[in-house]
């Protein structure tokens, strides 16, 4: 099972991070402390992730940062 963790945003209190599997096509949100790995009753739904009021600095800078590649991810396939 090959995971991959995407920083989203970081500071001294922990990190929201993505995090995908290669085998399964799903993807989840959550925030981890320091030296901490994700783990999945930890999720976060992505619309729920936006859609919360920002709990912090940290959690907004997640959130544009998930509003942006979500625009890039737009503009490549042409919308």
């Amino acid at each position: 099972m090959a995971v991959e963790i995407k920083v989203l945003a970081e500071d001294e209190t922990g990190a929201w991070v993505t995090v995908s599997d290669a085998e399964v096509p799903y993807s989840f949100i959550a925030f981890a402390r320091p030296g901490q790995i994700p783990d999945r009753s930890d999720e976060v739904d992505i619309e729920v992730f936006l859609a919360t009021p920002p709990l912090n600095r940290l959690h907004l800078r997640a959130q544009s940062v998930v509003l942006e590649r979500l625009g890039i991810a737009a503009k490549e396939n042409g919308r």
